[in-house]
């Protein structure tokens, strides 16, 4: 040991701080925190398969933290759990640059992939640089039986992972849609035609949540036609059981919706091809929105200073209005203090007042729902000369 003065070297009291018997506890934490929250994350998540994926990365971890704990060959353990850390430090390092809001490291909880980044690459460094005072070739029986415990503590983990809920799917019945018509007429884009799509709406959804309808294909003809493809907007959209052919009349086709974990309006096209022929519906889901308004517009007559409009509320918890606001302040809505229940609705009036900016406008109400804070609603007056 090198002294000064009669003090200790720094480096060698650096040496001591760094001992791979202090660093390997919190190392084991974190591996610990990690298995606790994907494990709650896949016993609360309904599926209809064992998850084995996961919970071969909860033992990997589990198992991995109690060598650590255990400090058991503590050469060969720290050299396998930096080249470890190193491997997570790439993996959040990549998501970080693709801009991901969580890295999924812990669950359903939340981390940055540049704090993990980090994290994973301090953990590098403490184990390369903590020092290893003795080497040991064989368990004592203290590190054995700290071995067997986890082991034990861990198979225990499988239990709730076993038992998760199975997936929930959500039946929201038939659309039928027919086969588009090639045509040399121009239709304007706010008229109806046989080739706008027709819309299928779900409403409200939550996020993470499945849900199933059915497309009946129609097939005009006496002859079968071959089904060639169905395509989607996005990996969300699946078809179940896909027909070889379309008979003559309708033939179901079962399509399933998995909602994405976003928050907003949510709006995909969905076609059917056989040969030349093709089947096209329009789908939309609100998700994590529960409210909505009905009508969609408001749409004054010159003469009406008054419309009627419902605000319903599909989600499962109370949603209260506060407060409404216009463009150029032309309408003005009265809200009372008593919140909207769940599945229920709310009779609101707008009223117009006689200001001479008529024309195109924006209501917009002001919820206490953090995920929508707003709605807004377009106004349609014929402007007055």
């Amino acid at each position: 040991m090198i002294e000064y003065g009669g003090s200790v070297c720094p480096l060698e009291k650096m040496k001591r701080f760094l001992s791979y018997q202090y660093v390997r506890f919190p190392v084991a934490a974190v591996l610990v925190f990690a298995v606790l929250t994907k494990t709650y994350q896949v016993a609360t998540e309904p599926a209809d398969d064992l998850p084995w994926l996961e919970m071969g990365h909860v033992l990997f971890e589990s198992g991995l933290a109690l060598l650590l704990l255990s400090g058991v060959w503590p050469r060969w353990i720290k050299w396998a759990t930096a080249a470890v850390f190193a491997v997570f430090f790439c993996v959040a390092v990549n998501l970080a640059l693709k801009s991901a809001d969580s890295c999924g490291c812990f669950g359903n909880v939340q981390v940055d992939p540049r704090i993990t980044a980090a994290l994973d690459a301090l953990i590098v460094l403490l184990l390369i640089f903590s020092s290893i005072e003795k080497r040991q070739e064989y368990p004592s029986r203290k590190q054995v039986a700290v071995i067997v415990v986890g082991m034990f503590l861990t198979t225990l983990l499988f239990i709730p992972m076993s038992l998760r809920p199975p997936v929930q799917r959500i039946d929201h019945g038939t659309v039928g849609i027919e086969p588009v018509e090639e045509t040399d007429d121009i239709v304007p884009e706010d008229e109806p035609s046989g080739l706008v799509p027709p819309e299928f709406r779900i409403g409200y959804v939550e996020p993470k949540s499945v849900h199933r309808f059915t497309l009946e294909i129609a097939n005009p003809t006496s002859e079968n036609w071959p089904l060639d493809s169905v395509d989607t907007e996005c990996n969300c959209l699946l078809v179940v059981e896909k027909p070889d052919i379309l008979a003559p009349g309708k033939t179901p086709l079962m399509i399933e919706f998995t909602t994405p974990d976003i928050t907003g309006a949510y709006s995909k096209t969905i076609t059917v091809s056989s040969g030349e022929q093709q089947w096209t519906t329009r789908f939309h889901a609100r998700i994590d929105t529960p409210l909505a308004v009905e009508p969609e517009t408001l749409v004054f007559g010159p003469d009406d200073v008054e419309r009627k409009f419902v605000v319903h509320n599909g989600g499962k918890v109370p949603v209260r209005l506060l407060y409404a606001t216009s463009t150029a302040n032309a309408y003005t809505v009265k809200i009372g203090p008593e919140p909207i229940a769940p599945n229920a609705f709310l009779t609101l009036v707008a009223t117009w007042n006689g200001t001479p900016s008529a024309g195109e406008h924006t209501i917009t109400i002001h919820t206490n729902f953090s995920r929508q804070k707003t709605l807004r609603i377009p106004v349609r007056k014929p402007k007055i000369p």
